[in-house]
């Protein structure tokens, strides 16, 4: 044989090896393989990068000893006695750390050197072949680097730790509920910075996410500083002894639930939420002056001008009372007038008021009754259109009809201030303003080259319309980010990409049986991330080989996992359904680093930390996990009956 070859494969060749490899030359193969029913021994003249064997053996024991420098060996053999047994020898300079077993008929038995890294069970079961993956110190050394520096990079994340205390406010010891003892540290490090904790007085009841719970409130002797926010329930008895526990705080800022003010408050409160049950009058200096925040709730009476305190931000309410000039302060900057149906005087609204909530009455304004200053209209009817046009520092809008009727909005009113437009269902004519940056069109009637006319450019962060078909987008449309829902009956489905796009996100619902979703790219695609849209089978897509995320929605994990191995690019995938999956080979993923799940308050992130292992956390059913597994347990973790 040749010395110059690098890479040989011999196949089911017949041949001496001391002849065709004599012992006085050298030789240096990156890869070499071979098709026997037994397994030869390497000569000392022959350095191995990679071995590949591949055959039928019927004998009990099969021994291998590596050849120097070899670091790969792959056995795609098969092992036909029932008694198989693999010994591969080792010593100080084994340097092997790739292995590929053959399949037993029965369960895999093997010695193997202790300098394993990447253990390739094959065509073996691997519920058959955990024992003999524990088995290896190599993988559990390199697991247990992992795991023993688990304090150097883990943290958990305390805006969604939620303590669920009972009776007990010591911080330290409310970790009960917390089912990972090798992550107490951790843990207990992590909430241990938490200082804005939430209390609540009354009944448990874990549907209210607060850190701690008190039955009565009479057992409390101080509140711990930690404590921010405090939450009251309906009916209190001693109120005198509550009230000097917040007055002694420095700490509470949020008060929920507020039963009276005849105590007072601290000087620490910026948000004050009134009880549903206060009936007390509001006079002049009932409220602190620290206010930020009020949220009347079902407060049912007038207020005066002069109640509400200078420094207010915002004022929230649900009642029905007619507004008087002078009763809200000149610092307010938002306002929450939730399904509001009296009607607004000229001068009730403060000349700074940057933000009006309302959904309220369909009713027209007079002029001069929305500021100038005004930045954001959320939830208003298009009868005010006339008035709104005249904003010159309106940002953000969103329009909302209680009106079953389509009417018609002229988008030639709009300002040339706006960069957020949202509307529910209209019909729209004129031009859209080229200011906009972000567009939701909801399920508008339109024409789009009606209201994007081909001689103006616009450039959208994101686009969002609502359609039974995807329609194609105009040249003049730059769109880093589109979103389209509906619910389309075609069986082909097709998207023409905007230039410039990066992430489409298809929140749809494709009815027909043999749907397919077609997405063309080219050497100019620019697209990066992808939400696939609900398919009732299995689903069909074409999309580009530059997706680097990619969401596969409501569709089965199991039903998918052809479409992900499919597309090399993909670095991270999600899922929102946990599936009665079948074993996913790790090789098929070798290119994603991110898995996620997510659904609701569901929350699981899949980390990959090297070649052979991940780390896997987040919260599920409220319950916090943390875990580091090797790669071949994904499939297990992956599963919906994972715990």
């Amino acid at each position: 044989m040749p010395t110059s070859i690098k890479l040989l494969d011999l196949g089911e060749c017949e041949f001496q090896i001391d002849e065709i490899f004599p012992e006085t030359l050298q030789y240096h193969f990156e890869l070499l393989e071979y098709s026997k029913d037994t397994i030869i021994s390497t000569p000392s003249n022959l350095k191995i990068d990679k071995l590949i064997i591949d055959g039928i053996i019927d004998q009990e024991t099969c021994s291998l000893t590596p050849p120097s420098g070899i670091t790969s060996i792959s056995l795609d053999m098969l092992f036909d006695h029932n008694e198989s047994f693999l010994r591969i020898h080792g010593n100080d300079q084994t340097t092997l750390k790739k292995l590929r077993l053959p399949h037993f008929n029965i369960r895999p038995r093997a010695s193997i050197p202790n300098t394993i890294e990447e253990l390739d069970i094959g065509n073996n079961s691997l519920y058959d072949s955990l024992d003999l993956i524990k088995s290896i110190d190599s993988i559990k050394t390199l697991y247990a680097r992992w795991f023993n520096d688990r304090d150097k990079y883990l943290i958990f994340n305390i805006d969604n730790i939620v303590i669920k205390s009972i009776n007990d406010n010591d911080i330290t010891h409310n970790h009960k509920h917390f089912n990972l003892p090798s992550y107490n540290n951790i843990f207990n490090k992590s909430i241990q910075t938490k200082t804005d904790c939430s209390l609540y007085f009354g009944p448990t009841d874990f549907n209210r996410k607060y850190d701690f719970y008190y039955d009565t409130y009479t057992d409390l002797k101080s509140i711990p500083s930690y404590i921010s926010t405090i939450s009251l329930p309906d009916e209190i008895t001693d109120q005198e002894y509550l009230y000097q526990l917040l007055l002694e705080s420095q700490s509470v800022t949020t008060l929920n639930g507020c039963n009276t003010l005849k105590y007072g408050l601290p000087k620490t409160i910026k948000t004050l939420s009134l009880g549903y049950k206060f009936n007390e009058l509001l006079v002049k200096g009932s409220l602190p002056s620290s206010l930020e925040e009020v949220i009347l709730n079902s407060f049912d009476q007038a207020i005066q001008a002069g109640v509400l305190p200078e420094g207010l931000l915002e004022f929230s309410s649900d009642y029905q009372f007619e507004f008087q000039p002078g009763v809200f302060p000149s610092s307010l900057k938002t306002l929450i007038l939730s399904f509001y149906k009296k009607p607004f005087k000229v001068g009730v609204l403060p000349e700074n008021l940057e933000c009006l909530y309302y959904s309220g009455a369909s009713t027209p304004l007079e002029d001069g009754v929305l500021p100038k200053s005004l930045k954001q209209l959320i939830d208003v009817p298009m009868t005010w259109l006339q008035t709104i046009s005249s904003l010159p520092n309106l940002e953000i809008l969103r329009f909302y009809e209680e009106n079953q009727d389509i009417l018609t909005i002229n988008l030639d009113l709009l300002p040339s201030s706006l960069k957020v437009l949202e509307f529910k269902r209209y019909r729209l004519i004129g031009t859209m303003p080229t200011s906009i940056t972000s567009l939701n069109l909801g399920k508008c009637e339109f024409q789009f080259e009606e209201i994007f006319p081909e001689t103006l450019q616009y450039h959208f962060e994101s686009l969002q319309y609502s359609k039974k078909t995807i329609v194609s987008i105009p040249s003049n449309l730059k769109i880093v980010k589109l979103i389209i829902d509906g619910t389309s009956f075609l069986e082909n489905n097709s998207l023409s990409l905007p230039s410039g796009i990066t992430s489409i996100s298809l929140e749809m619902s494709l009815k027909h049986k043999e749907a397919f979703l077609r997405i063309d790219g080219n050497d100019q695609t620019t697209l990066k991330k992808l939400r696939l849209p609900y398919f009732n089978v299995r689903p069909r897509v074409f999309i580009p080989n530059t997706i680097e995320e990619l969401d596969i929605g409501n569709n089965s994990l199991n039903d998918s996992l052809d479409l992900i191995k499919s597309i090399d690019s993909i670095k991270t995938f999600v899922f929102s359904k946990l599936s009665n999956i079948e074993i996913i080979s790790p090789e098929n993923l070798n290119t994603i680093n991110n898995i996620i799940y997510l659904e609701y308050s569901n929350n699981i992130k899949y980390r990959k930390l090297d070649d052979n292992f991940y780390l896997m956390f987040g919260c599920l059913n409220e319950t916090i996990i943390a875990r580091i597994f090797h790669q071949s347990k994904l499939s297990v973790n992956l599963h919906k009956k994972m715990k």
